[in-house]
């Protein structure tokens, strides 16, 4: 766990970013078709017979003039909770572009599962960005109440702290817990068949190395589920944190990002999306004003290096280190 893949410092970046298949992190998430059953989406008028994998993961660029079919899952698929299902079309808000997807994501959690809300705040270990150490844990539960918190004590040394992103210093990870007996505390508190929530929660699930079906049930990236059709560019686009809680709750910019406040958040913008995700007009004026608003350069383009440590900054990388989303 000491050297991580790809780095999470540029994961709150206010950057926007298209979505794609090589990017999306949520292919590994995508539902497979079973036995369940399905509706068939018309493409130009044309039945498609083989199925399209990204439209199934919620991010096929083409839409109805794609050449794959279209799969509208009509129930809760075994892994992954979230499903598309065909919605009436919206009552476009004022100056709202009328080209925008008809079909959002809906959430369904299968009822017993409980919901929970996991972040990871890591620190670096070696100059280039996929060096990274995991250095506290965070975990809150759908009633925004921390059930779990651990400060990881490092066991080798680290070039940055990162203090600026996370918070974290020598001082608070001193007498910090070591990483095996924090993960056994960890899955004592964590159902198996519970739903984990978070911001591209893969690399969160990855640097803990939590197995799905044997340490939870089922994940929901929120960096998915509040992404946004850009009619300019013809394509999705995904925000920051930081950028979707300010237009759905709020917040300011936070200077920093310690583990609890963004497992936090993150459970807050889930709950607020469960809200309105039956209500169109609300959802698509939402949608449009988190599109429309003013972005922040995230903090790896304010900050590509930090204690001589490469912050992964795809525009701005002085590591050379390859990217692996």
């Amino acid at each position: 766990m000491s050297e991580l893949v790809n780095s999470k410092d540029n994961r709150n970046d206010e950057e926007d970013r298209a979505t794609n298949s090589s990017s999306s992190k949520g292919n590994n998430l995508a539902p497979k078709a079973s036995q369940q059953s399905v509706q068939t989406v018309k493409s130009n008028s044309k039945e498609r017979t083989v199925p399209c994998v990204f439209f199934a993961n919620g991010n096929c660029r083409y839409g109805n003039s794609c050449k794959f079919l279209h799969e509208i899952y009509n129930s809760v698929p075994p892994i992954v909770p979230i499903v598309a299902q065909q919605m009436m079309q919206p009552v476009p808000m004022m100056g709202m572009p009328m080209n925008f997807p008809m079909v959002p994501p809906i959430v369904n959690i299968p009822p017993g599962h409980p919901v929970f809300s996991v972040d990871v705040e890591c620190v670096a270990t070696a100059v280039h960005h996929n060096a990274r150490s995991v250095a506290q844990i965070a975990l809150v539960n759908e009633f925004n109440n921390v059930v779990f918190n651990a400060h990881i004590k490092q066991e080798q040394p680290v070039l940055s702290y990162i203090t600026e992103l996370t918070g974290l210093t020598e001082e608070s990870l001193k007498d910090g817990t070591p990483l095996v007996e924090a993960m056994a505390s960890l899955r004592q508190m964590l159902p198996q068949n519970a739903i984990l929530v978070g911001q591209n929660i893969l690399k969160d699930i990855n640097w803990l190395q939590l197995v799905q079906g044997v340490d939870f049930h089922s994940l929901i990236d929120l960096s998915g589920l509040f992404r946004v059709w850009n009619p300019t560019r013809g394509e999705y686009t995904s925000f920051s944190q930081d950028h979707v809680a300010k237009v759905w709750l709020g917040l300011p910019v936070r200077p920093n990002h310690t583990a609890i406040d963004d497992a936090g958040v993150s459970m807050a913008l889930f709950k607020a999306y469960l809200h309105v995700q039956y209500d169109h007009a609300k959802l698509y004026h939402l949608q449009y004003m988190t599109l429309m608003a003013e972005r922040t350069p995230g903090f790896s383009s304010r900050y590509p290096v930090l204690d001589g440590c490469c912050m992964g900054n795809r525009k701005k990388c002085s590591c050379g280190a390859p990217f692996f989303s």
